[in-house]
């Protein structure tokens, strides 16, 4: 550890426990103990957050284990800490809760001498990025690593006064309360512009967008008229049903993720090796339109995205159709946008019928499908619009998605300066952390015999799974 400010010592996170113990009693029930009609509430790995106590699980235990395992009931400010990813080593303080409450096995709760130790300090220590790291270090395991009590009880934590610790733990609340607000802001973002594209495309199909444009062109609404899907295309075909491989030869056969709402991604391919003669029936050209004839979701059932170049070395598979525009009555980009618009969308979703777990919509079906369609001068320019609006939000999502990452590396930050001791200023009168590590040791000692840790009685796998740990 680097040199420490005036007044703080070095030590690990046993040296801080009270006379209770390092660990509370009632942190090595498991899984298989939970009752979900019990009455004591069996605290998760779900529940720990960094830096706040999440309240996602639900789970419990009776009375019965509670007192065949020897627990103790988790009192509001134990620090909790997450033994197991993602991430590693994250720590928060436990609430007050009306249930009586016992962690899981993977979370250990450690309880602090609250008269000489600001909880609040501990807890934000741990999820420093310096502690995190070590935490990370020090963990071991395959599959999913893990860091033991042991260790964890072992790891070396600089101790600031008393008095410091609560002005940092002060800031701190302040400060990363401010940062959380932020980040609430930013996830609010994307359903906010996902509301607004919806928005934009209802407006597109029912001539709300164009209001103005009709004016100055002196064009009237009554010019668009009611057609089927059938009434507006050249071709429709389903693709090829022969298996891919994930590497070539072949040729690029897009995947059935790879169409989306408005959204074509060609990177989402795999390889098929094919005739000459398939190779031009299932090419892919400007204009095309590819739909999802099968999905497991609804929501990814009947959309569509429109090519705007040719593909040439691609092909479709058979959960997908490929459609044609007549160019003299529509424009693809007009249809995929009326195939994104509420109205279609509930049109579409009445057609799909489930099959062994899938949900399927049938090309008769979508063919079916009936819109209003406007002359081809005013689809031009709602795919204008509705393109210059689409990438108005996509800049709007680049710079909030920029924002984001900075503003998640603020935490880390301020807690790195909270650990050097820089975030707030030192007061020479404060009494050094020494003495509080002396206090807690004679504490300790003069309560020996009295509070001592008992390991609660258990099968003796239970036993060895607890010297292991």
């Amino acid at each position: 550890m680097s040199e420490l400010p005036q007044g703080w010592t070095s030590t690990t996170i046993k040296e801080l426990a009270g006379t209770t113990g390092l660990f509370v009693d009632g942190d090595w029930v498991e899984s298989k103990d939970q009752d979900p009609d019990g009455s004591i509430r069996l605290l998760q790995l779900a529940d720990i957050g960094d830096g706040a106590f999440l309240d996602k699980s639900n789970r419990w235990i009776n009375e019965d284990a509670f007192v065949r395992l020897r627990c103790t009931a988790l009192t509001a400010g134990d620090v909790l800490v997450a033994r197991m990813p993602d991430p590693l080593g994250r720590a928060c303080l436990m609430p007050a809760l009306e249930q009586r409450c016992v962690t899981v096995v993977d979370v250990a709760a450690l309880r602090v001498d609250s008269e000489n130790i600001d909880n609040r300090w501990v807890m934000q220590t741990i999820n420093s990025p310096q502690v995190r790291a070590e935490i990370a270090a020090q963990s071991s395991g395959t599959t999913r690593r893990r860091i033991s009590r042991g260790r964890l009880g072992e790891m070396e934590i600089p101790l600031p006064p008393k008095a410091e610790q609560t002005r940092i733990a002060n800031q701190l609340d302040t400060l990363l309360a401010r940062v959380q607000a932020c980040n609430d802001r930013f996830d609010a973002i994307p359903a906010l512009l996902k509301r607004f594209r919806q928005t934009v495309l209802d407006a597109a199909t029912t001539g709300r967008l164009t209001e103005d444009w009709r004016g100055l062109d002196e064009l009237k609404q009554d010019e668009w008229e009611t057609v089927a899907l059938q009434d507006v295309i050249t071709e429709m075909r389903n693709g090829l049903a022969q298996k891919p491989t994930e590497s070539p030869p072949g040729s690029k056969i897009l995947r059935i993720g790879a169409v989306r709402s408005g959204q074509l991604n060609l990177d989402d391919h795999r390889y098929l090796v094919v005739t000459d003669k398939e190779a031009g029936q299932y090419a892919l050209k400007q204009d095309d339109l590819l739909f999802t004839r099968y999905n497991g979701s609804l929501e990814f059932v009947g959309v569509c995205a429109a090519l705007t170049h040719d593909a040439p070395g691609y092909v479709y598979p058979d959960k997908l159709i490929r459609v044609r525009i007549r160019a003299d009555r529509a424009i693809a980009k007009f249809i995929e946008i009326v195939f994104g618009c509420r109205s279609m969308r509930t049109q579409v979703e009445s057609f799909v019928k489930s099959s062994a777990g899938q949900r399927g919509v049938s090309g008769a079906d979508l063919k079916a499908a009936k819109f209003s369609l406007p002359p081809i001068t005013e689809q031009t320019e709602i795919v204008r619009r509705v393109e210059a609006m689409f990438a108005l939000a996509a800049r709007i999502e680049a710079r909030c998605a920029a924002a984001r990452a900075q503003a998640q590396r603020l935490t880390p930050l301020v807690l790195a300066k909270a650990f050097r001791g820089e975030l707030v200023p030192q007061d020479p009168n404060d009494e050094p952390a020494s003495a509080l590590l002396e206090r807690i040791a004679s504490s300790n000692t003069a309560m020996a015999g009295k509070n001592k840790r008992k390991v609660p009685v258990a099968p003796k796998e239970r036993a060895q799974a607890a010297i292991n740990l």
